[in-house]
């Protein structure tokens, strides 16, 4: 089974899939009797068809209290935050307001570019992890990030200005490299080339696709909504919306998003339907954004027979999310815990769902 890529927060082709193997579901007793034998706050999952989303809840919202966890909750994406913005980024693509294959020289102020390596790096680079930026997939490395000041946009801009001093961890163009903060530093590019912040232009694509949405933790957004947890010393532990550990904004774009898991296996859902059905009117688009390279492709991690998927994670949270287009289903299993059991858990339940 593939392992896809986990941040710390992880050409176009018309083919006709002959969908295959499409599994009998089980059924939540069956779900329950799957987990009853393990320790874990809540776990949701979700097997999915073109024709349907099979949903699967265990667990509580918060460790200590008796809220059940439900498909409508709210949960941290973390890295798989990456797809969507690779998704606004096609559609200023489409709009001519940026291409693939804009370099950042072309972007930002020749002042910036101290380091000749980074002139010829392009957009699509950044987005498919081939700049050579560094990584920033560690915790205490973003923790000792400079504290930058004013609106995402303009935190992103001095960010990027920051990052741009720092030596590459690999030539740019030849080493696939997972960074986080090359996604910061596209989204800064596509936000100077057409003259909107990420925020709002992921707004409005997502309350196009009427899915309610937080930027943060779910529960910076309301009290209510699922807490993350994490093993402090050995002790499992709810963390407060006021607790210190935040994610930076500007680099939202690489981890930062939290929906409602069923929103969240709608739009995978629709992934897999443009996946699969050349005349679907997204199929083009979709298809070159899961499937232009073979390693990471702009948000997906690429897997053998055309299988993709991404894991993601800011240590509180845990999502992974497979899609099979040949199969013709996809499947998510997600934690509001991130400890190694809990991630052993969700690959157990989805070797369960994909046998």
């Amino acid at each position: 089974m593939k392992s896809y890529l986990s941040g710390c927060f992880l050409l176009s082709l018309s083919l006709l899939f002959s969908i295959t193997n499409i599994k009998a579901q089980i059924s939540q007793d069956e779900f329950e009797s799957l987990v009853q034998d393990f320790e874990y706050v809540g776990i949701l999952a979700a097997y999915i068809t073109a024709e349907d989303v099979t949903f699967y809840e265990s667990g509580v919202t918060k460790l200590g209290e008796e809220t059940e966890l439900k498909n409508y909750h709210q949960m941290h994406l973390g890295s798989n935050t990456k797809a969507f913005t690779a998704r606004l980024v096609s559609f200023l693509v489409e709009e001519d307001l940026i291409n693939w294959d804009t370099k950042l020289s072309d972007i930002i102020p020749d002042s910036w570019l101290r380091r000749p390596y980074y002139n010829e790096i392009t957009l699509q680079m950044l987005l498919d992890h081939k700049s050579g930026v560094p990584s920033l997939t560690s915790g205490l490395y973003i923790a000792a990030l400079p504290k930058f000041k004013g609106s995402p946009r303009a935190c992103r801009a001095q960010y990027v200005r920051y990052m741009l001093q720092r030596k590459p961890d690999y030539m740019p163009g030849e080493t696939y490299n997972y960074s986080n903060a090359g996604y910061g530093i596209a989204t800064f590019m596509v936000e100077e080339a057409g003259g909107l912040e990420w925020d709002d232009l992921l707004g409005q694509y997502l309350k196009g696709e009427t899915y309610n949405y937080c930027l943060g933790f779910p529960n910076e957004c309301d009290i209510n909504q699922p807490w993350g947890h994490w093993d402090q010393t050995g002790v499992l532990m709810a963390l407060g919306p006021d607790h210190f550990y935040k994610l930076p904004e500007f680099l939202f774009p690489a981890g930062g998003l939290s929906l409602p898991f069923l929103s969240y296996a709608d739009w995978i859902q629709n992934e897999l339907i443009s996946l699969t059905d050349p005349n679907d009117t997204k199929h083009e688009m979709v298809d070159w954004l899961h499937y232009h390279d073979d390693e990471y492709s702009t948000g997906w991690g690429t897997g053998a027979d055309r299988t993709t998927g991404h894991d993601g994670s800011a240590g509180t949270f845990y999502v992974s999310t497979h899609i099979d287009p040949l199969k013709g289903y996809a499947t998510i299993v997600a934690s509001n815990s991130a400890t190694a059991a809990d991630v052993d858990l969700l690959y157990y339940i989805k070797s369960v769902l994909e046998e």
